[in-house]
């Protein structure tokens, strides 16, 4: 374990003793990124400090190491007594704000009239959209972490009064549900199909992602045309002069930078596009929360076409090793022959159908690994905070809510479902036996509502302990002795 410089909180009692293990986790899971880029970690913080639900989303690490601490005070689950029921191939980090769309296919030029979903065109799905922390474990940890997240977002939704129970008991429900169904042969849910149950909350996310998608909305925010001297339009991505006071902002390739792209995309080939051309490049700083000091590329490239319609932008991404954690296997060296290839076989698994994104790749870069994915006003993903101004504005009611978490429960086991266990057996007959043994659906339902009101009053005394870590220790959380 990392020797840390300070502990906040010193006085001795169970406080103290919980803010020096959250000190020493957030270290230990951020070592890398401290040792590289102390700045970024402290950006990182300190947007975790700043809202809750970030505090989640960078925190994850903490939350599988809660799991598997002995605490004889914890409930015992009724689960996780088959055999492989605890090596099952997880999304890792299933979070509402994970979930989001996807265009399975070729994005259109801007200027096709014609709608490119549906029966003649591209499906818009919704998956599970950053499988950076995947690994294989205890299914049950996917789904209490995407419990936790849904009932987060339930508690701060003010006018859903009383909405968090029934959230929860939608989402257990529709996942042990989905798992029953498929188990049985039966069709399982359609990361495509759209309709009657799916409520507002789902419905907006897909009417502003096809919006966005034909306007060319990611053009707009990270690219500008200029005419040359012959009056011609040329797209280039516009850069910022400096980052702003969040640490956010694009800005030039530096020399080491500029080397590292240009391995990356000589390595890259699935999702490769025929004809690839690049004709710009930056680095991204300020994306995400938990990944927010990774290194990450903006690309524009094209297919040698003079106009600007075939022009695309490209996300490329440092993807660090998942959390390591006792009881958790990541598999590198053995299931995946290293980061890159974990990342590029765990999508092929989970989502719906390969193409999903068809950018999708991934490239080791020596010790590093990077993923590549669209950059499109089609690949969004739910956000907490609308959640909340849907009700602020009376455009979801609870029902909604419910509807929602239905998706994402059943969103989850559809994952679990086509995914396998660590030994490469399905891992739909193990979690459908688990979830027999213990009990069934009612008693699923039951263990999810009783353990998210543990989790969410450890996540809120959790937060407020690191509000005090930082206070206390600084903005590295007294890391500095990490330091290069």
């Amino acid at each position: 374990m990392w020797l840390l410089l300070t502990t906040a909180c010193a006085e001795p009692g169970p406080f103290a003793a919980r803010a020096a293990w959250l000190q020493a986790e957030l270290t230990a899971d951020n070592a890398w990124w401290i040792t590289r880029s102390p700045t970024l970690v402290e950006d990182k913080y300190a947007r975790m400090a700043a809202d809750p639900y970030d505090w989640l989303r960078g925190s994850n690490a903490v939350f599988l190491a809660d799991q598997v601490r002995p605490d004889p005070e914890r409930p015992r689950t009724r689960f996780l007594s088959v055999e492989d029921a605890a090596s099952v191939l997880l999304v890792g980090d299933p979070h509402l704000e994970n979930l989001g769309t996807c265009l399975a296919g070729e994005e259109p030029d801007p200027d096709e009239a014609t709608r490119p979903y549906g029966e003649d065109g591209a499906p818009l799905l919704l998956e599970w959209v950053d499988l950076d922390a995947s690994t294989h474990g205890p299914w049950t940890f996917d789904a209490r972490r995407a419990a936790l997240s849904l009932a987060l977002v339930a508690e701060e939704a003010e006018e859903c009064v009383g909405c968090l129970a029934p959230a929860i008991s939608a989402f257990a429900g529709a996942y042990a549900d989905e798992i029953t169904a498929r188990e049985r042969g039966e069709p399982g849910w359609d990361a495509g199909a759209e309709g009657m149950g799916e409520g507002a909350l789902v419905a907006a996310l897909r009417e502003s992602v096809r919006e966005d998608g034909l306007l060319s909305a990611a053009h707009d925010d990270f690219t500008v045309v200029e005419a040359d001297e012959d009056g011609i339009g040329h797209r280039r991505i516009a850069l910022d002069e400096r980052l702003d006071a969040d640490g956010d902002g694009i800005l030039p390739l530096g020399v080491g930078d500029a080397a590292r792209l240009d391995r990356v995309l000589a390595g890259w080939t699935d999702g490769r596009p025929a004809g690839f051309r690049r004709l710009d490049a930056a680095r991204l700083y300020g994306k995400g929360v938990a990944s927010l000091p990774a290194t990450r590329f903006v690309v524009l490239w094209d297919r040698g076409d003079a106009g600007l319609e075939d022009d695309r932008l490209l996300n490329v991404r440092e993807v660090v090793d998942p959390p390591s954690v006792d009881g958790l296997y990541a598999g590198l060296g053995s299931v995946y022959a290293d980061n890159a290839d974990r990342v590029a076989a765990v999508a092929a698994q989970l989502w719906s159908r390969p193409d999903a994104d068809v950018r999708m790749g991934a490239v080791a870069d020596g010790a590093a690994a990077f993923k590549t994915t669209s950059l499109s006003g089609w690949f969004d993903t739910f956000d907490h905070a609308a959640v909340d101004r849907a009700f602020t504005l009376q455009v979801a009611t609870a029902t909604d809510l419910d509807a929602l978490a239905s998706t994402l429960g059943r969103a989850l086991a559809s994952a679990h479902a086509r995914g396998t266990t660590l030994d490469g057996a399905p891992a739909l007959g193990v979690v459908a036996d688990d979830l027999a043994a213990g009990g069934g659906r009612e008693a699923f339902v039951e263990e999810r509502v009783r353990d998210v009101t543990d989790d969410l009053a450890t996540l809120r005394a959790d937060h407020a302990l690191f509000l005090a870590l930082l206070d206390d220790a600084g903005p590295l959380l007294g890391a500095e002795v990490l330091y290069p």
